[in-house]
């Protein structure tokens, strides 16, 4: 089996999703007209270390006024992630933001993947083969914080790449343990194997089961899934049942395809990586 292909008609809970996201726009442009949060969101860069060569890290930290929160690379069932534009000297490249472990966030029936107080993003920054000179980099930043309403946020920061300035921002290494323990790592750690991705179809939807295995004193509590693309998903019947992992999948279209499906298992109150493919067999 290479993958499930959906045939359905869109319905179910994609339509709710879509009504939600309406909902979403029209507290925005309702919240937009003389309101900012300059006073909710304050962004910052830092690095982790004084790059000398090769490649390295850039931090970014959002501080969040109580109560607001930001939103996960996938944010639920509405809501938009955060997002960042690099300005980088040329040939140098930037990697995928590193997002940590969110809170599932529940109110009123809506299910929200976010962060409360504080969140940092690492990416990783490779300089240009042969690049000796250092120079500045520059970020657009564009998020979405949201209480009972959301308001949209953006901000421009800048870092100058030299060497003596970088020193005396570096992030010290107890607060970059602590940033990095917050960071999902591979399920694999903690000594077990992660079964292919079965697929069912069951009417308009399409029931999706993974099954882990190797260890018995594992407890998964919670499985947060990535984007889906081409299929909406039932946060609110995400089940753990034994060692399976289940959900259900709504397609967005008649040629909605899913063969692999990304996510965290929540373990302890931790985030660990996993990912499953539909099996080709």
């Amino acid at each position: 089996m290479i993958g499930f292909v959906a045939r359905p008609k869109l319905k179910g809970s994609f339509s709710v999703r879509l009504l939600m996201s309406l909902a979403l726009l029209c507290s925005l442009a309702a919240r937009s007209q003389g309101q900012d949060d300059e006073s909710l969101v304050r962004p910052s860069l830092f690095v982790t270390r004084a790059p000398s060569s090769g490649p390295f890290d850039i931090g970014l930290r959002f501080e969040i006024e109580p109560e607001w929160y930001l939103y996960w690379l996938n944010p639920g069932d509405a809501g938009l992630p955060v997002e960042v534009k690099w300005e980088l000297p040329e040939g140098w490249t930037a990697g995928p933001l590193r997002f940590p472990t969110p809170e599932k966030i529940v109110k009123g029936g809506i299910t929200a993947f976010g962060y409360h107080n504080e969140l940092v993003l690492l990416c990783r920054i490779t300089p240009a083969e042969g690049s000796h000179s250092l120079d500045t980099i520059r970020a657009a930043l564009d998020w979405l914080v949201c209480r009972e309403s959301c308001l949209p946020g953006r901000a421009w920061l800048a870092l100058e790449l030299n060497p003596d300035r970088l020193k005396g921002i570096a992030l010290e290494q107890a607060r970059l343990a602590e940033y990095e323990a917050r960071f999902p790592r591979p399920i694999e750690i903690c000594g077990v194997s992660v079964g292919p991705l079965v697929l069912e179809a069951d009417g308009l939807t399409v029931l999706a089961t993974i099954e882990i295995s190797g260890s018995d004193t594992l407890k998964i509590t919670d499985f947060y899934p990535e984007p889906i693309e081409g299929f909406a998903t039932d946060f609110s019947d995400i089940q753990i049942l034994g060692n399976r992992i289940c959900l259900r999948l709504t397609p967005e279209a008649g040629s909605s395809v899913v063969r692999s499906l990304k996510g965290l298992a929540i373990i302890q109150n931790r985030g660990y990586r996993l990912e499953a493919s539909v099996s080709s067999e």
